[in-house]
């Protein structure tokens, strides 16, 4: 007889008060209220003795929401101990591997498990190889892949990402339209930004009419239309004839652009086409004494901004957590960093301090635009209060969900995202007391796990050609033409490395610890014991440390679709790349005199 329900002596069934816990704790899901539903869930396991599937996949449902992975991670381990079966617990539980960044673990486990005849999990399996930046090994085994299940309309939309990567356009276009006649299809913003990117590279007869009738379709499906008409924008190429055809095909048809055709966001838009001065120039020669100078006036007008209460809101909010909650905890930790440099073992180590709330992953991060914007407002000296105070206003809406989290639990929160390094200067002026971790490593393992695993993706700070006047108190930009990727990785290290070390020439040296990667994961004793005296009071201890750096975590050598002698010509040549920007600061050979 099932746990969750008894006879009643006439041949029905009666819901037990496990049953109507559950019940309780779904109606408290379904209103968001998951402190309540966990509450449900967790009352409901317990009362059937540990047995009830329901009630504790649920409770690893909701406990992903709040989110508390690895509570998560032991319901579904646990569903998936008295129903081998479930198909949903194993689909969670790979996710919630994944968003640790076990990726290999998530992957091993669907193969361990086998997903022939079970399309839920060999569409997470494809989409956690993609986001793995594995798309090519995806595109190789599509046939078998796609037999594996019923083929959904996911699964055909994973084959087009995987076609898109590897600049399979036709190819990419075609699954596509297998995705949207798919009979599960259903529109979502993520199909229609995919499908604009792949009509507009695919360059077929009609391509102009396709985007519109699809753009058409994507501005009924959210609310951020501006947003949406600049992600088509940046597909166009910037010549004079194909941006008139572009302005024809979307005028009188696209309802984003009749309903902006005369304003001034309109005209920004066509601006963006072709640099405003009508010439573009190329980043300024990186130079730390320049930099150091330009970060020192970076703070005084963020100080301005602070004495006006620009940030207001997410601040008082932060304090107000704080006050009530945080008596012991300090300002927050951010390590700056390129990545794929250690920053997965140091979130491990923090996390398991018990001390500090680090977030390696956020759900809210701000546009690689936004943050070359403060690159080049940096390496130009040219600060403008008004533009900037918009980025740093969004930067710290993004970031409050986590610092509240952290701190109504006592606990200092802790950055380890590269993505947010161009920020420590924003940080650094608001929290007075904040501390610096420049987490680094040597430059050819760098680059060589950047380039295998296909993780550049034009989201770095990066070397772009630019309009230098900042037209309007705009960023406008474009990709430099034949600028070698190994280039663009060299010109990302040797930037990173500058600002990190001018940044540290800005505050006092007790906020700031440059940290060798190598030497943690060997467990060095010195380098160790610096980074326990920098982190707060009682944190950590150098036993938790040693055992946190044993092994490396997040190691992705398994996902490497570059053979290695091909890697190894590639390092050589950002070694010569390394060497000018050393030298000159410039990817560039010196112009003679």
């Amino acid at each position: 007889m099932p746990v969750n329900k008894i006879s009643n002596g006439d041949g029905r069934e009666e819901a037990t008060p496990t049953k109507l816990l559950t019940q309780e704790g779904r109606a408290f899901l379904e209103k968001n209220d998951l402190a309540s539903a966990i509450e449900k869930f967790s009352e409901a396991f317990t009362l059937s003795g540990g047995r009830d599937v329901d009630s504790v996949f649920l409770l690893g449902a909701a406990l992903v929401l709040v989110p508390r992975v690895k509570a998560a991670e032991k319901a579904f381990l646990t569903t998936l101990r008295l129903d081998p079966s479930h198909v949903e617990a194993a689909r969670g539980l790979a996710v919630i591997l994944e968003s640790q960044a076990r990726e290999k673990e998530a992957l091993e486990f669907l193969e361990g498990r086998g997903m022939e005849g079970e399309p839920m999990l060999r569409d997470t399996y494809l989409e956690i190889l993609l986001r793995a930046g594995n798309p090519t090994y995806v595109w190789d085994n599509r046939d078998e892949m796609i037999a594996a299940a019923a083929p959904t309309a996911s699964t055909y939309f994973f084959m087009a990402q995987s076609a898109a990567a590897i600049r399979q356009w036709h190819e990419a276009e075609q699954y596509l339209r297998k995705s949207a006649t798919s009979d599960d299809f259903m529109v979502d913003e993520m199909f229609f930004r995919e499908a604009i990117r792949i009509l507009a590279k695919s360059g077929t007869a009609s391509t102009g009419r396709e985007i519109s009738a699809y753009f058409s379709d994507l501005v009924r499906t959210t609310p951020d239309e501006s947003t949406l008409f600049l992600e088509l924008a940046q597909y166009v190429p910037t010549n004079e004839q194909s941006t008139g055809r572009f302005q024809e095909v979307f005028s009188g048809r696209s309802a984003i652009y009749d309903s902006i055709a005369h304003t001034d966001f309109s005209t920004r838009i066509w601006k963006t086409m072709q640099p405003p001065s009508g010439q573009w120039g190329t980043p300024p020669v990186i130079d730390e004494t320049s930099m150091t100078n330009n970060i020192n006036n970076l703070h005084g007008i963020i100080s301005t901004m602070l004495e006006r209460k620009a940030f207001s809101v997410p601040l008082d909010n932060i304090a107000r957590i704080r006050k009530a909650c945080a008596p012991t905890a300090s300002d927050p930790v951010l390590v700056l960093s390129t990545g794929r440099c250690g920053t997965e073992g140091m979130d491990h180590a923090l996390e398991t301090s018990g001390k500090i709330v680090p977030h390696h992953t956020m759900p809210w991060r701000m546009m690689p635009g936004d943050r070359n914007h403060i690159l080049y407002r940096l390496l130009t000296g040219k600060l403008a209060a008004e533009p900037l105070e918009g980025i740093f206003t969004t930067y710290l809406e993004c970031r409050t969900a986590e610092m509240m989290h952290a701190y109504s639990q006592d606990k200092t929160p802790a950055f380890i995202n590269h993505w947010d390094t161009i920020f420590a200067p924003l940080l650094a002026t608001v929290f007075p007391e904040s501390r610096f971790i420049y987490l680094h490593r040597d430059e050819t393992p760098v680059m060589k796990s950047i380039l295998g695993k296909s993780q550049w993706r034009n989201r770095q700070l990066q070397y772009w050609r630019f309009d230098s006047a900042f037209p309007e108190g705009r960023f406008v930009f474009d990709e430099a033409p034949g600028i070698p990727l190994e280039a663009n990785i060299a010109w990302y290290l040797h930037v990173t490395k500058t600002f990190a070390n001018a940044f540290s020439r800005t505050i006092h040296k007790q906020r700031f610890a440059a940290i060798k990667a190598e030497k943690l994961f060997c467990r060095e004793g010195k380098e160790i014991a610096r980074l326990l005296d920098f982190l707060p009071q009682n944190a950590s201890s150098e036993e938790h440390l040693m055992e946190s750096f044993k092994e490396k975590r997040n190691d992705k050598s398994s996902l490497n679709e570059i053979p290695e002698d091909a890697l190894s010509r590639s390092a050589v040549l950002m070694g010569t790349y390394l060497d000018r920007l050393g030298k000159w600061g410039s990817i560039n050979l010196p112009v003679p005199s």
